[in-house]
């Protein structure tokens, strides 16, 4: 994580990102003042025009340093989607109970897979329909 810039006493900034830098391989960081996303700096982080500049190198912890910064419109993307694919893999795996399966052909294992995400699929229509099953067989519900 990069650190905060202090201003004052009661309020600090985060680095702004300026993206993954290629000919460095690092992620480029800038003073937030510098680039006009906060008020004047009280506290100049260097004497040069341009400001402090500050680089990360995310081969040391992938986890710590990704590519993409955090809390930004494309970290949010990124991470809505691992989220739905992690919600499916848990959904195939536990709820369906892949985990503890005992075919052991391809076919068969391919097969419930295949099973497990067409259920997954009519469990969806079915969450967004306004028509309950019961009202599509006949059966009337007690209220």
């Amino acid at each position: 994580m990069v650190k905060m810039v202090p201003q004052s006493a009661q309020a600090a900034f985060p680095w702004y990102s300026l993206g993954y830098c290629e000919g460095r391989r690092r992620i480029k960081w800038r003073c937030p003042s510098a680039c006009g996303k906060v008020p004047e700096c009280l506290n100049k982080c260097s004497p040069s025009k341009y400001e402090r500049v500050v680089y990360n190198k995310p081969e040391w912890d992938l986890r710590l340093f990704s590519k993409t910064p955090r809390n930004s419109k494309a970290w949010k993307k990124v991470y809505a989607r691992r989220s739905a694919s992690e919600r499916t893999n848990k959904r195939q795996k536990i709820d369906y109970r892949l985990e503890r399966i005992r075919a052991r052909s391809k076919r068969r294992i391919f097969w419930r897979l295949t099973l497990g995400a067409i259920n997954q699929h009519l469990d969806a229509w079915v969450n967004q329909s306004r028509v309950t099953l019961a009202e599509i067989i006949g059966i009337k519900q007690a209220a």
